[in-house]
């Protein structure tokens, strides 16, 4: 492609913002018209304000959903829900990663604007709210996939601007001091600590195309290539002690008869000690590919990796009515293979297990959003 593309400039349908659901997202109304139905419903289940992000369980049983502007309770045993509490709220951005570190304290991670404008990871507990991680000062400071692949202009695309970008999503509880950061504007996994660090774990590199060769989205009149971006939206620590990160994939063309491409998605294997690597690399490895849209990652008591997939079309298939439904995949992760566990979800954004080996589904994320335990087999 030699002539750079028209740029439209309605967030809805930029693969940044569609990428991490966030709260200027109007996908919703795209949806109603060709919404799957929802299989493998059961009781009980519960409803959460709109939109729903996130979903953890915590040691005394409770679960967290990240509603937006607040992180909500919800006691499965009496289906009581309250307000976490002390939940900083920000203007135009959006709660959405959770990770307890107990009952009463939880890290939240929030998205962040252009520019990577009100990006960070807060720690919620009892004594109120602290930021821990300035994600908006990392990301304008080191921009570490801009230092690696991607050309800063490449950004101006979609309602955004040349430069830096940032939405911090799923987080992971590496220990009481330390999270994982899944940043999907910023293709990568990032440490925060509680005394405020911030380092960079792994950068994620573009999807190949069938030459092996990075995939262009686009190019600029230059001829720079601007490529299809990874998007981290899901990680996960695993009972090997690594970190399990998966991507979303960004818009993969400006061809309407490609866009809806899937199978482009893969999962990761970092080493939790990792620092400035990137994927692939001996620190960073694949473990998966062939995925749709990946946005958790869960590991199931009996040790298999939990893959919940958007949309099994790609998640641009739900703005022009040809979603699929989404789905929950049972993976070896040894052997490499996956069993269907659930399909025919509608959006589905999260899973978890609570202390009982319970699972429990986010789904209908943007129109109903509700949290319903679910039979994986």
């Amino acid at each position: 492609m030699n002539a750079t593309p028209s740029r439209p400039r309605n967030d809805a349908t930029t693969p940044r913002r569609l990428a991490a659901l966030s709260l200027g997202a109007t996908l919703a109304a795209a949806t109603v018209a060709a919404q799957p139905v929802a299989a493998h419903e059961a009781d009980p289940s519960f409803s959460v304000p709109a939109p729903a992000y996130d979903l953890a369980a915590v040691p005394n049983g409770d679960l967290l959903v990240t509603t937006g502007s607040d992180l909500v309770r919800i006691d499965p045993d009496t289906g009581t829900t309250s307000e976490f509490g002390g939940v900083p709220h920000l203007e135009g951005t959006a709660v959405q990663g959770v990770a307890p570190v107990g009952t009463g304290t939880s890290f939240v991670a929030r998205g962040a604007l252009d520019l990577a404008e009100g990006a960070g990871v807060w720690r919620v507990g009892p004594g109120g709210a602290r930021l821990v991680g300035d994600i908006e000062t990392f990301e304008r400071t080191h921009d570490p996939d801009g230092a690696v692949w991607k050309d800063p202009r490449c950004e101006d695309y979609g309602g955004f601007s040349e430069g830096p970008q940032s939405n911090p999503y799923k987080l992971a509880r590496l220990s009481g001091g330390e999270v994982a950061l899944a940043d999907a504007a910023g293709n990568t996994v990032l440490s925060v600590r509680a005394n405020g660090r911030v380092e960079t774990m792994a950068v994620l590199t573009p999807p190949l195309d069938e030459h092996g060769e990075p995939r262009v989205l686009f190019s600029l009149a230059d001829g720079t290539p601007c490529y299809v971006q990874p998007v981290a939206t899901a990680v996960t620590l695993g009972p090997d002690g690594a970190l399990y990160v998966g991507e979303l994939t960004g818009e993969v063309s400006q061809d309407p008869a490609l866009m809806l491409q899937s199978g482009l998605s893969r999962v990761w294997r970092l080493e939790a000690d990792a620092r400035d690597v990137q994927c692939p690399s001996a620190e960073c490895t694949l473990v998966l590919e062939g995925m749709t849209s990946v946005v958790d990652l869960d590991f199931s008591p009996e040790g298999d990796l939990m893959v919940t997939e958007l949309d099994e079309a790609g998640w641009l298939a739900m703005l022009v009515g040809a979603a699929e439904g989404g789905a929950v995949h049972r993976c070896d992760v040894a052997a490499g293979t996956c069993t269907v566990a659930a399909d025919g979800l509608t959006m589905p954004n999260a899973l978890a297990y609570d202390r009982d080996g319970q699972a429990w589904l986010l789904d209908k994320i943007l129109f109903d959003p509700r949290v319903r335990a679910i039979d994986l087999g």
